[in-house]
């Protein structure tokens, strides 16, 4: 009996090549003929898709003719088949045989093996993307080249070499876009701005406005923590306050050298409120729209003798008059359901403020450091 007449036995006897599927229709074991491609690592076709689906394939690539996974027809198609011998079987779709670990609910996004077992692949650039070790080493062209994947043992742990490898994530949404990128771990970072740049040159404009002081640097303030508070009330504000919304202002605060790192970490102790201007509108921290009125309370450092004054974006809402002692926003008015509803700030004058006093922190975001002298 002739290979042929033997291939034309096991095709008809239904012969199964145990751990190979096809590439194009998905059936898996691959019955009968096995129709392997000798140009990729992997790629498979049964009797059925060969047949017909042929054009499915590169058309450039040969295919080898087999009766089962170590015995090759004497027919293969192209004349590169007298260079081939016996191929590496390809692993079963349905299973990932490193070491048996289930990804439950996790499926391959190429192959379609769900759940993936032993290694998964996860792309971090993308929000859902995964692949089995086979596909990932097979067919990792299938996926955006430029995206990187990260090697999971299960579906909590990262293996410990790759998460070393791992790049700085995409900044959260929330944070402002022209932010400097911060490691994962990394909670606050002070930017100093190039006096070249349309940031620096749009605060000093606005601090320059009314008083003409020498700058020595300007620096951003990146907190991670602050930063997302300070996002969440001002959105909870738009929705509540109408047209007038949260009513965001840059504002100024002239502080002392020695809390400068504090105040970056933790934000302004409003429980030091009236140390430098007393507490005149109540027992909030204050703020000034110009800043030749905060450079007042700017205390110089004692060796170099400059000075440090923070410009704040500020929460301002409803504002009312403030008096001495308040320790909170009086009351805009009584709801019929009873709720009661404050005012967001204090002021020195109602219809032209130029001083706030703000009663809960997370309304004011220290944004920049300007030192001068």
């Amino acid at each position: 009996m002739t290979d042929t007449d033997l291939g034309d036995l096991y095709a008809y006897s239904g012969t199964s090549h145990e751990g190979i599927g096809c590439d194009v229709c998905g059936v898996c074991p691959t019955r009968g003929y096995l129709w392997k491609c000798r140009d990729c690592l992997a790629y498979d076709m049964c009797s059925t898709c060969y047949e017909n689906n042929r054009y499915m394939h590169d058309m450039s690539h040969s295919f080898i003719k087999m009766i089962h996974q170590t015995k090759v027809l004497a027919h293969v198609e192209g004349s590169r088949a007298s260079s081939f011998q016996a191929l590496p079987t390809k692993r079963d779709r349905s299973t990932n045989n490193d070491s048996g670990t289930s990804h439950e609910g996790i499926g391959c996004d190429v192959c379609g093996v769900c759940p993936i077992r032993g290694t998964r692949w996860m792309c971090r650039d993308c929000l859902a993307y995964d692949m089995c070790s086979t596909c990932y080493e097979n067919k990792r062209y299938m996926h955006d080249m430029s995206h990187s994947f990260i090697k999971m043992i299960h579906q909590t742990k990262v293996l410990k070499e790759q998460k070393e490898k791992l790049e700085v994530p995409e900044t959260p949404s929330f944070l402002p876009s022209d932010w400097t990128k911060m490691k994962p771990d990394e909670h606050l970072k002070k930017v100093n701005l190039a006096s070249s740049s349309e940031e620096y040159m749009t605060v000093l404009g606005k601090f320059t406005e009314t008083l003409d002081k020498d700058i020595i640097s300007i620096r951003r303030v990146q907190n991670k923590f602050l930063w997302e508070v300070y996002f969440l009330k001002r959105k909870q504000m738009e929705g509540m306050n109408g047209k007038i919304g949260a009513n965001e202002k840059n504002l100024f605060h002239g502080t002392k050298p020695d809390i400068i790192q504090s105040v970056c970490a933790h934000n302004l102790d409003m429980r030091l409120a009236g140390t430098n201007v007393g507490a005149i509108l109540g027992n909030g921290t204050y703020f000034a729209l110009k800043a030749k009125m905060s450079d007042s309370y700017a205390t110089p450092d004692h060796e170099t003798g400059h000075r440090f004054m923070l410009q704040c974006r500020v929460l301002v809402g409803h504002c009312t008059k403030g008096k001495k002692d308040l320790r909170r926003p009086p009351e805009v008015a009584h709801k019929s359901e009873g709720q009661i509803r404050l005012y967001d700030s204090c002021v020195d004058d109602v219809r032209n403020p130029s001083i706030f006093c703000i009663f809960d922190h997370v309304q004011y975001y220290p944004e920049y450091i300007i030192e001068y002298k």
